[in-house]
């Protein structure tokens, strides 16, 4: 699990671990946290809309130097993090890539129709509230959050799942086949009351 979360990721490997249709692709897409992934610059030159935040981006000289420390290892993904960076710069200043971590993402309520979070992090929290807070603050700028893939430390699924049901959220654990993972499921959740 720990290659395809550092790695960078295409839109292709999007596709796989998120289970995104070619339908969805055409929706407001908010990828949290996105690092140095090519999603954005390649759904930008498929024409769709998508915006990618991550507090890394509050300092563009060190996406700059990140960048091209990454470039020169020369990985498996050297042509992703390239689709990145020729992107970045000019995607920054049309607002495509965006500062921004929790507890507070800088959007409006149901901004996005889909966010994308390829990192666990709520599930590592220690407390229970944390994570559940983490969820409902991606829950108020898309109408529906997909993370993947799932902790194996999984501990708070079970009681987070509990409690989203309880509050009326619409949830599904879904199985999905990515490269170099094994059973690996993805936690789609979405509010069944959000505006129109």
């Amino acid at each position: 699990m720990k290659s395809i979360i550092q790695d960078c990721l295409s839109l292709s490997e999007y596709q796989a671990l998120f289970s995104l249709t070619s339908d969805e692709l055409g929706k407001k897409i908010i990828d949290f946290p996105a690092r140095l992934n090519s999603f954005n610059a390649e759904m930008f030159q498929q024409n769709h809309l998508s915006v990618a935040c991550d507090e890394l981006y509050a300092d563009p000289l060190k996406v700059k130097q990140l960048s091209e420390t990454n470039l020169t290892a020369k990985t498996d993904h050297t042509i992703t993090l390239q689709q990145f960076t020729q992107d970045f710069q000019h995607g920054f200043k049309e607002n495509r890539y965006v500062a921004g971590t929790l507890p507070r993402l800088p959007f409006t309520n149901y901004q996005f129709d889909l966010l994308l979070s390829s990192f666990f992090f709520f599930f590592n929290e220690d407390d229970l509230d944390q994570c559940w807070n983490n969820l409902m603050e991606m829950l108020r700028v898309a109408t529906e959050v997909r993370v993947a893939p799932l902790s194996e430390n999984q501990a708070f699924l079970g009681p987070l799942m509990l409690k989203l049901q309880t509050h009326a959220f619409g949830i599904e654990v879904r199985s999905i086949t990515v490269p170099n993972l094994t059973n690996s499921a993805m936690l789609r959740v979405w509010s069944q009351n959000c505006p129109l």
